[in-house]
């Protein structure tokens, strides 16, 4: 049994191991597949790319020779321009200099003739511009000496104008002063006059009932003198305000005569005295709104006054009416009452009206003051103005003697100017003469300028018929170019849809086997998965083989091979039992030693019959492993032969 158990392990494991070097190769001819395929893919990636650089290069040359044909057209063009506008102005440079000999006279010798020309003309103008120059400078320093005597005599105006107008302020201040002061006085008369009244008054309020029409009356008449004097009091203010206008009309009518001469030199001083003008009549004013309030306060304390006699005039007819009446008289004396705390109100309010009149005393003073010091500074500055116009007249004759001396050099150089104007007049004598000739040389040269220009027209036109050809030649060459273009152009189309077409293709490939690659690899780890089986159910009957090698060699060793034969025959026998159940059992044949033989022999029967089953087990596990390793690789071969066919 142990050799044909072992035969057919050797040929399981036979069949396995080549089983697994077609698997090895089918492996490896994937992998130089795959390795094929991606040097495919490379090099038709490159080839693509090459391509690619090929057509671009194909249009930069393309690019580039046309530019190079538009540069040469237009240098050809600007060298034309060049040419025609240089032989035109050496035509005309030979014409003006009289180099009509085109053989004695070159290019360069009509050049250095037009630089001899220019750097005449430079120096020519260099004279003339410093001739003009000085005859400026010398006109400039006659205007500023002018100039500097219309100042002088402008000064001593102002001078002789600022001395008026100080003169006419002083004397319009002494008669403002001198207003003011009468004016004081009559107001200080009409203050007494009004403090002895109010005294009167109240003296006449603490009398008795019987006593009010003699104040009454005597009230009348302080009134109609108060009244009076007032009259008088705005007659002479009206007076003294006509007597100012006339001043001031006058001292105005004076100035204008003098402003008038100087209005165009003295507009600053103008300035100035009007501004302080500005000031005199603002405190003028001022004064005069003062003088307005306090006639206006006086005529409310007449008002007062008559209001306080009409009162006095009612309480006489009530004191007529009702003599009897004591109640009435004590009331009339609350009445005398409120009069004399209206009286004590006025007489507080006279007293800021004198306050007032004292602060207006102390401006006016501090204004008297202030316009003595300004009168003083001006009689400074009139002694400043006074040493100046002396300095000014020392340097106006110093300068009068400088005028001189430029006169007599201004006369100097009119004479140099009238002998330059001679000798320039001669030079423009002798270049119309030579303008003449030029113009008679132009007359003979123009047949020699026709013959030129017939030949040059010639070599034009040959020149143009040369340009023609050339440019015939050139519009063949961008023909044949513009073919080129377009068939390069087409193929390069052409090739781009096989290029599309071919990339398409490949990537139909690539997906392919990709696909295949999955397939390979799950197939792979199948295989891997099938090999670690395989190689578990090696070992394991590795081990099983060694196992009954050794079994073996032991039951060898301890029987003998006649006893073999009948464990054998008995095995058979046994066997044979187990299939004939009605077959009697051997039991009394070698006694007790065959029966343990038997039974160990049995035993080992038993265990290598496992043992078998086991192996075949494996077996038929590796060939069902096997079969589905061969169907897989016959379906990959079938599908790779489809997508070739």
């Amino acid at each position: 049994m142990t050799a044909p158990l072992l035969d057919e392990v050797d040929t399981v494991m036979q069949n396995y191991f080549a089983a697994l070097t077609s698997k090895d190769e089918d492996i490896f001819r994937l992998y130089e597949d795959n390795k094929r395929m991606r040097t495919l893919v490379q090099e038709t990636l490159k080839a693509r790319e090459d391509l690619e650089a090929h057509s671009r290069s194909q249009a930069l040359l393309i690019t580039s020779l046309k530019t190079e044909l538009h540069e040469k057209n237009c240098l050809i063009e600007a060298q034309d321009d060049e040419s025609s506008v240089l032989r035109e102005g050496i035509a005309e440079l030979r014409v003006l200099f009289g180099c009509r000999s085109e053989l004695n006279f070159s290019p360069q010798d009509v050049i250095s003739k037009v630089r001899d020309v220019v750097k005449r003309h430079d120096y020519l103008q260099a004279v003339l511009n410093r001739m003009s120059d000085h005859h400026e400078r010398s006109h400039q320093a006659a205007l500023q000496n002018l100039i500097d005597e219309e100042a002088r005599a402008r000064r001593e105006v102002e001078g002789a104008a600022q001395f008026l107008y100080h003169s006419s302020i002083v004397w319009s201040y002494h008669q403002q002063a001198e207003a003011i002061s009468c004016l004081e006085e009559e107001l200080g008369q009409q203050r007494r006059a009004a403090e002895e009244v109010r005294a009167d008054f109240s003296e006449q309020l603490q009398l008795c009932t019987q006593r009010l029409e003699l104040e009454t009356t005597r009230n009348a008449r302080q009134a109609e003198g108060m009244s009076t004097q007032l009259a008088s009091v705005k007659m002479h203010a009206s007076i003294m305000q006509l007597e100012l206008l006339e001043e001031r009309e006058r001292a105005a009518f004076a100035l204008e005569g003098i402003l008038g001469l100087v209005q165009d030199v003295w507009e600053p001083w103008c300035v100035v005295i009007e501004r302080h003008r500005r000031q005199q009549t603002v405190k003028r004013q001022a004064l005069e709104r003062k003088t307005t309030e306090l006639t206006a306060q006086l005529d409310s304390l007449q008002a007062k006054h008559a209001s306080t006699t009409e009162a006095l005039e009612n309480l006489q007819h009530t004191h007529r009416r009702q003599q009897k009446h004591i109640l009435k008289l004590e009331e009339k004396v609350g009445e005398l009452d409120t009069c004399r705390n209206t009286l004590q109100e006025i007489r507080l309010k006279h007293e800021k009206v004198l306050e007032r009149l004292r602060k207006v005393q102390q401006q006016y003073q501090a204004a008297t003051q202030t316009a003595a010091e300004t009168s003083r500074e001006h009689e400074k500055q009139l002694e400043e103005a006074t040493k100046k116009t002396d300095r000014l007249t020392q340097q106006n004759t110093f300068l009068y003697k400088d005028v001189k001396a430029l006169e007599k050099r201004v006369e100097g150089l009119t004479k140099r100017a009238q002998t330059l104007e001679a000798q320039l007049q001669q030079l423009r004598k002798e270049k119309q003469v030579e303008a003449c000739e030029a113009e008679a040389k132009v007359f003979a040269m123009e047949h020699e300028v026709q013959r030129a220009r017939q030949e040059y027209e010639g070599r034009l036109a040959a020149d143009k018929a040369v340009l023609q050809d050339h440019v015939k030649e050139l519009e063949v060459e961008r023909e044949d170019l513009k073919g080129r273009l377009d068939r390069s152009q087409s193929a390069h189309a052409e090739g781009k849809k096989r290029f599309v077409a071919e990339i398409a293709e490949w990537a139909g490939l690539a997906e392919a086997l990709k696909a295949q690659l999955v397939e390979a690899r799950t197939q792979l780890e199948k295989e891997s998965t099938a090999r670690k089986v395989l190689e578990s159910s090696q070992r394991t009957e590795s081990e099983l083989l060694s196992k009954l090698i050794a079994n073996s060699s032991t039951n060898t060793s301890l029987a003998s091979p006649g006893r073999l034969v009948e464990l054998t025959n008995g095995g058979s026998f046994l066997n044979q039992s187990s299939v004939n159940p009605a077959a009697p059992v051997l039991a009394t044949r070698d006694g007790n030693e065959a029966s343990g033989e038997l039974t160990r022999a049995l035993e080992s029967e038993k265990v290598l019959r496992h043992q078998v089953q086991i192996l075949e087990q494996s077996c038929r596990r590796s060939t069902a492993v096997i079969s589905e390793l061969r169907e897989a690789l016959y379906r990959e071969r079938m599908e790779r032969e489809t997508p070739q066919r």
